[in-house]
């Protein structure tokens, strides 16, 4: 990922001497311009460059093409703003979700979404309207997206009474698990992650309500069905519905490259409906019957299979879909019957593969893309495919859109900090509901007694996203280039490096925090007392890969061996993975204390990570001595969810 210079503020442009009228003139350049735009263009994207070449005199090739799909992609986002908006503000003009269901992976997790909807409704954040439901996955066995899928559906029916459960558009959103891959979301969830834009400040949640706010006025009663860490940008001008029996899908063109970690449709119409979209650009969103439908297979096997667009080098890949409540009823009868579930069955891989005129049950057996291959997966995949074949299918696919996957530390900064499409279509803004209590310029005071450099100096943060923190004095302090911040207390003279995420931090005045620094703060209930633990690691550190306890000292860990890394720390190996652990990773690495403040905690951390750099001979925070390190794993047994809200509404 490349990562543009560190800078705060915009330079201020020289005022530019105004030209009468009749010295503008156009040049031999800006003609030939014109005259290209009478060629016939391969594409409205190149109509819209040359357009934009013309107005820009040419300067429009310096900076990063901005095509007609992505300024279409912007003003649709914007116009699912402006309803959404409208709903928050008591419009009955808008039909919307009548439930919202959010799957979580265990019972304490369900609690802290039921306490931060809660505070969400009473807050009026989120449209009051909607019945939320939050269900666990049951105890047991991993059952996988498809198992949370049933279950979650079997539980539906029970608290919601058929005749009106039948009636109702409900929106089915995935958000188990602890993230960790991006563990400064894992105490709160993924889908309470905070995003740069609204008014108040969105979470994901908003976020997927404004995405999806299009398709209740589409739909027939049924469910929908999507994840949590996914925002779909889409222009859905077009004839399409959700209202067939059956499923109906949701897909989007995408390289082929992509494809091997995702589903791909085979059309009915073969290339015929990409020729279509072609030729009539207004209307990009097209229908289409589906011959079966392909999951994480190889470029060659696409190939064969006939799933790539003639002319091109993209498939047509999957994102969510809508079951009609025949379909329903259908899968909550089947777990009710075969659970508890012992072996985890994907959502997409195992539902859609068994539909279509081509769909076999030749997948069932291939177990190459399956976390732990568990006794009966096989049994149960075949078992799936019968309940589901013949079923009707089909899919909705949006030729003008944007795949946008928040679940890495990469992907989390490359979105919120570089993604111009996306910041443009959500309005990201790079800094977000700040409060600077700090000394600010008192509107009685004349410029002329302040020193020309401070009059002068760009205020503002510019390439990063700083976000519902306070700053003690905003002109002193400094956040590098693709750095997020989020809801922080920075003292003055704070200096945060490049590519960094600081999450619930209380930042000592002067603290310098070096680039790829990666800490969060996480609140804890410690006998009867809430205390704080800080976890420092680099960005790019793996939580979730894992070794042998005789081979742990190898792992990486801040870019270092994990050996090297406990010698500068001063730990031993046994008092970081006990004796008894098997397998050792970063997610169980018992490395981070706590304090009573959040203030000692953050200091302690930015000076770990600053020792494990190599910037400071050692931790010169003290340890208390009684104290006990913990592990990401144990932090989330002892949270404190109320702690976390009351910290957040503050």
């Amino acid at each position: 990922m490349s990562v543009p210079p560190k800078k705060r503020g915009r330079p201020r442009k020289a005022p530019e001497e105004k030209q009468p009228e009749h010295k503008i003139r156009l040049k031999t350049d800006t003609l030939a311009r014109w005259n290209r735009l009478k060629e016939p263009s391969q594409s409205h994207d190149e109509f819209a460059r040359l357009l934009l070449d013309v107005f820009s005199g040419g300067r429009a090739e310096a900076s990063p093409k901005y095509t007609m799909v992505e300024r279409n992609v912007e003003v649709a986002t914007r116009d699912k703003l402006r309803k959404y908006k409208a709903l928050l503000q008591g419009s009955t003009d808008v039909p919307f979700w009548d439930i919202m269901v959010i799957t979580a992976g265990d019972e304490d997790q369900k609690r802290s979404y039921e306490q931060q909807i809660a505070l969400k409704k009473e807050r009026k954040e989120i449209p009051t309207s909607v019945k939320y439901i939050v269900f666990s996955d049951p105890p047991g066995a991993k059952i996988g997206n498809g198992g949370a899928t049933m279950h979650a559906l079997e539980q539906l029916q029970l608290c919601v009474p058929s005749e009106q459960l039948e009636k109702a558009n409900v929106l089915l959103i995935h958000a188990g698990g602890y993230s960790q891959r991006l563990p400064h979301v894992s105490v709160a969830g993924k889908i309470f992650m905070a995003m740069p834009c609204g008014d108040p400040m969105f979470q994901m949640l908003e976020v997927l309500l404004v995405m999806f706010i299009d398709l209740p006025p589409r739909m027939k009663p049924g469910v929908y069905l999507a994840a949590a860490d996914i925002i779909f940008l889409y222009n859905g001008a077009g004839s399409w519905n959700l209202m067939e029996p059956g499923i109906t899908a949701i897909g989007h063109p995408a390289p082929v490259e992509v494809a091997r970690n995702h589903g791909v449709y085979v059309l009915e119409e073969g290339g015929a409906l990409w020729r279509k979209y072609l030729k009539s650009p207004s209307a990009p969103t097209l229908m289409s019957g589906v011959r079966n439908f392909l999951h994480k297979l190889t470029s060659e096997k696409l190939k064969e299979a006939g799933a790539i667009i003639p002319g091109t080098n993209k498939v047509y890949v999957d994102l969510a879909y809508y079951m009609d409540y025949n379909t329903v009823r259908k899968l909550s009868k089947f777990y009710s019957r075969n659970k508890p579930l012992t072996c985890e069955i994907d959502a997409y891989g195992d539902f859609l593969q068994a539909l279509g005129p081509d769909a076999t049950p030749n997948y069932c057996k291939n177990v190459a893309n399956v976390t732990v291959a568990t006794d009966g997966l096989v049994q149960m995949r075949e078992r799936v495919f019968q309940l589901l074949r013949g079923t009707s299918f089909r899919v909705v696919l949006f030729h003008e859109a944007q795949f946008n996957h928040v679940g890495t530390t990469g992907e989390y900064l490359h979105h919120l900090c570089y993604n111009q499409t996306l910041m443009k279509a959500f309005q990201f803004s790079p800094e977000i509901m700040l409060r600077d209590v700090g000394k600010q310029k008192s509107q009685d005071c004349n410029d002329e007694q302040e020193p020309e450099a401070k009059r002068m100096r760009p205020s503002g943060f510019v390439g990063c996203s700083v976000m519902h923190s306070v700053l003690t004095d905003k002109e002193s302090i400094s956040v590098g280039a693709g750095s997020v911040v989020e809801y922080c207390i920075l003292e003055s003279g704070v200096q945060i490096g490049s590519d960094c995420i600081i999450s619930a931090l209380h930042l000592p005045a002067n603290s310098d925090v070096p680039d790829e620094a990666y800490l969060h703060t996480i609140a804890v209930e410690v006998d009867g007392q809430t205390q704080y633990t800080t976890f420092a690691f680099d960005t790019g550190d793996s939580m979730k890969a894992g070794r042998p306890r005789e081979t742990a000292a190898e792992l990486e860990y801040c870019q270092l061996s994990m050996e090297t890394a406990i010698q500068k720390l001063g730990y031993s190996l046994d008092s970081v993975w006990p004796k008894e652990c098997a397998k050792c990773s970063l997610w169980t690495a018992r490395l981070f204390p706590a304090f009573a403040t959040r203030l000692a905690s953050s200091q302690h951390a930015v000076n770990m990570i600053r020792t494990l750099r190599g910037l400071q001979e050692h931790a010169t925070c003290t340890i208390p001595g009684s104290s006990l390190r913990y592990s990401i794993a144990d932090l989330l047994t002892v949270k404190s969810i109320p702690a976390l809200l009351e910290y957040q509404t503050e």
